[in-house]
């Protein structure tokens, strides 16, 4: 019927004569023979009357259906995808793909027109690239637009007014730089949110390798030298901002370079630390010559870890990281390893960035490239990062495995497992809690006894004599304070204990003790009573005993120890800077015993 009102009206148009008395006879012919004989796939396809193109809408609804007549296409589409791409067939084969899209749907008949436009609702999750930019446009997925892709990828796009801006020298600059992967993710955001300029925000704050902004009003009566002053106080605050961008860096790309080249060492941007003052866009460079080492070692360290994150996860057999249907195939071998670390250690901070680029590689699984002699190597070095790196990197490679090599090597690193005839040896706090995290990796959900008794007793260890070790002798230099590190050695305890009992505790309900549920994995663990200790430890009370497998000193009974070391013959090593009786502290074992009953009662 409306082929016949079409067709009336374009007779009276243009006046009835034989030429135009036949086409509504004609269409209809052509539609019954097409719907009858669809079906059937050895029937061919009748050509369109040559007639039919002088109307454009019967010329659009014989097109589409004639596209239902034609061979499918591979790979299969869905009843959506199939009848968008009818009308996309019909406007090309009847010559109106350049009218806009909402008039070509007006030339459609009502029903027709309400299955096109039901179509193109469903096809929004699942569109073809190979739709033209107006169809893509049409489904609300401009991301996918070709036109807008050239656009981008040719420099034309603009995020929007930059504050701020500087001279062209900063521009060079910027271009100089090391990529640091937040380039890639201000591309793919674009296409993404397109009117969305909020994830471009975050990338200009958190990139740490350009130089910042440094504008301080200069006063008449103020002279250059104290404006100078004024310049390195302003550019000190902003550069601790600076310096800890690494790790927000870190989060943000994650995984996001799959392949890195094998033949060219990873690109780590390098820590600006100066300034550009405007007009003229001068340079200042902040002076650490006064400043603390420290000031400059962990940034530099978590800028290795954040440049080795955008590394994705090793492949495993058991286990793949999924990327668009297709298991992860990072692959990274140990001469890569060794070429980052010559081509990084000659810059400045090149050793502290080289650590964090093995603690990164180590969190993606890929440090089981090396092989032990290179993991000896790295620990004899007698640089601290490092070794926290190779400890915690090559366990975390290894996670769940409870590997025995790893695990004595872990052991070598913690004086409370070593021999009493070895206890004087000086070991780093920072390294013992490395080794503790590594302990908790290594055994992550085995419910290993003797690492769980371990664990249990170093979050309850009281802290030492200042300025003595763990036999009261007295540390070599830069060994550092056990009172300083004693909450960072009691947290890493209790998180490799909760990692080492990761979820085998047991459901119970409102009228069970917690003491009393346990789960069939730790029956095993019943008289160490680890829900009833930690809960002491969260809410205080008297101190534990000491273990008789892991003492907190070599000390014999009646034996009189040198400096903070008890007469009383217990052994225990007492501390002179903090006073702490028979009660537990609290302050120190509360949070750890918060979070190790939480990981083992973890759903």
């Amino acid at each position: 019927e409306h082929m016949a009102r079409v067709v009336g009206g374009y007779r009276g148009l243009y006046g009835a004569g034989e030429t135009t008395s036949q086409p509504l006879f004609v269409a209809r012919n052509w539609l019954n023979h097409l719907l009858e004989n669809n079906a059937d796939s050895n029937t061919p396809p009748q050509p369109v009357p040559q007639m039919l193109p002088a109307c454009p809408s019967i010329s659009l609804v014989a097109r589409f259906f004639e596209y239902f007549s034609l061979p499918p296409l591979s790979p299969p589409m869905t009843a959506s995808q199939r009848v968008v791409s009818a009308f996309i067939f019909a406007l090309n084969e009847a010559d109106l793909e350049q009218v806009q899209w909402e008039l070509a749907l007006t030339y459609l008949p009502t029903g027709l027109g309400l299955v096109v436009e039901c179509a193109l609702l469903q096809c929004v999750s699942e569109p073809l690239s190979s739709w033209p930019d107006a169809v893509l446009r049409r489904v609300g997925r401009e991301d996918l637009c070709r036109s807008s892709a050239l656009k981008y990828v040719g420099g034309t796009h603009s995020f929007g007014p930059m504050q701020n801006k500087l001279p062209s020298t900063a521009s060079k600059e910027a271009a100089d730089v090391v990529s640091d992967g937040l380039s890639e993710i201000e591309k793919i955001s674009y296409f993404r949110f397109t009117e969305d300029d909020r994830l471009h925000e975050v990338c200009r704050m958190l990139r740490s390798s350009q130089s910042i902004y440094l504008k301080v009003e200069k006063a008449p009566e103020v002279s250059e030298l104290d404006h100078r002053h004024k310049l390195q106080m302003r550019l000190l605050a902003l550069c601790r901002r600076t310096l800890a961008n690494s790790v927000g860096r870190g989060m943000l790309s994650l995984a996001t370079c799959l392949e890195p080249l094998m033949a060219e060492v990873l690109p780590i941007p390098p820590l600006a630390l100066t300034g550009r003052v405007p007009p003229a866009g001068s340079l200042v460079t902040l002076d650490t010559s006064s400043a603390h080492a420290e000031l400059t070692l962990w940034p530099e360290y978590h800028n290795g870890v954040a440049a080795a994150l955008r590394i994705g996860p090793a492949a495993s057999p058991s286990s793949g990281w999924q990327v668009g249907g297709e298991r992860s195939r990072t692959r990274v071998t140990r001469n890569w390893v060794i070429y980052n670390k010559t081509a990084t250690q000659s810059k400045p901070g090149g050793e502290a960035t080289h650590a964090g680029f093995l603690l990164g590689l180590g969190l993606q699984g890929h440090l089981t490239a090396l092989s032990v002699t290179d993991i000896c190597d790295y620990l004899t070095q007698g640089h601290e990062p490092t070794t926290i790196s190779i400890l915690i990197g090559a366990a975390a490679s290894k996670i769940g495995s409870a590997d025995p090599l790893m695990s004595r090597t872990l052991c070598l690193h913690l004086p409370a497992l070593l021999p009493a005839q070895h206890w004087d040896i000086e070991i780093s706090p920072l390294v013992q809690t490395s080794a503790l995290i590594g302990l908790g990796l290594l055994h992550c959900g085995s419910g290993h006894r003797l690492m769980t008794e371990f664990l249990l007793a170093e979050l309850s260890r009281t802290v030492p004599s200042v300025g003595t070790g763990t036999t009261g002798h007295h540390p070599a230099p830069g060994a550092g304070d056990g009172c300083d590190t004693r909450e960072a050695v009691a947290l890493a305890a209790a998180w490799a204990l909760g990692m080492v009992l990761l979820g085998k505790g047991g459901t119970s309900s409102p009228d069970t003790d917690i003491g009393t549920a346990h789960h069939s994995s730790m029956q095993g663990l019943v008289d160490l009573r680890i829900e009833d200790r930690l809960e002491t430890l969260m809410n205080g009370g008297r101190k534990p005993a000491e273990s008789s497998l892991f003492p907190s000193s070599s000390g014999g009974a009646g034996g009189q120890q040198a400096g903070g070391v008890a007469a009383d013959g217990s052994g225990a090593c007492r501390s002179s800077r903090v006073l702490e009786g028979d009660v537990i502290n609290t302050d120190v074992t509360s949070p750890g015993a918060a979070i190790a009953l939480g990981l083992i009662y973890i759903g």
